[in-house]
């Protein structure tokens, strides 16, 4: 049987205009606990070289406890001028 549980915080820093999401899920594996941390980075498209976004996403992709890392030059999926 697995549970699932599942941890949303949103960060939020005021004077810049960047967003990340973070999803923690939890995982029981027979007795064993499996953690994976999934992350959303949420920006607008001004700043994504002002911040370097890309250059985070690869270092968050890096870290050892992070499954995924979202984004949406990567994850965007249609025609956002369409919405």
């Amino acid at each position: 049987m697995e549970l699932t549980y599942v941890i949303l915080i949103l960060v939020y820093i005021s004077s810049v205009s960047l967003g990340i999401l973070f999803a923690i899920k939890f995982f029981e594996l027979g007795k064993r606990f499996k953690r994976g941390l999934r992350v959303f980075v949420s920006h607008s498209v001004d700043d994504f070289n002002r911040y370097r976004v890309g250059e985070l996403v690869k270092f968050l992709e890096s870290q050892k406890n992070i499954s995924r890392v979202f984004y949406c030059e990567s994850d965007l999926t249609g025609n956002i001028d369409e919405w």
